[in-house]
């Protein structure tokens, strides 16, 4: 295996270090990026693991800056993104306008992935699943939508 490293506990490591100012948040976040530069995957195993380990970096960072802006989501749903997403993160307007194209930008670019990769394997199923009916060989029962033949009825 490629890389034997539990992104699950080194994330959980950084999320102390972090809260314990032990380390800069962008020494935490180098290290992330340095270890998935360094990824090379070599099989479907290593490239399924660092997927996971790439997603977890993705969520590390992205909970990262909802802890910055002060996000307090009610369980309801009542109070939307908090009260103070404009307070103490301290971030001016010019660095608003800056960072928001780029911020935008990557979302989409990463749910237009999501969404080609989803559709293709919806096509994919959809297919395997058509397949499967036309070639349906067993007795046909309420599941076979291709052959509804009538089953026969013995009168004894």
């Amino acid at each position: 295996m490629a890389n034997e490293v539990n992104m699950e506990e080194l994330l959980q490591q950084l999320s102390m270090q972090q809260q314990q100012g032990k380390k800069k948040w962008t020494e935490e976040i180098r290290k992330l990026i340095e270890r998935i530069e360094k990824a090379d995957p070599k099989d479907r195993l290593d490239y399924a693991i660092e997927f996971v380990q790439i997603f977890y970096a993705l969520i590390f960072s992205v909970n990262g800056w909802g802890q910055w802006f002060g996000f307090k989501l009610s369980m309801q749903g009542t109070q939307g993104i908090g009260d103070d997403l404009f307070g103490s993160n301290r971030m001016t307007l010019e660095e608003y306008q800056k960072v928001y194209p780029e911020l935008k930008k990557f979302v989409l670019e990463i749910l237009e992935l999501d969404f080609r990769i989803s559709e293709a394997k919806e096509k994919e199923l959809e297919e395997a699943a058509k397949k499967e009916e036309e070639t349906c060989e067993h007795p046909c029962d309420k599941s076979c939508k291709k052959k509804k033949q009538k089953q026969p009825t013995y009168v004894t």
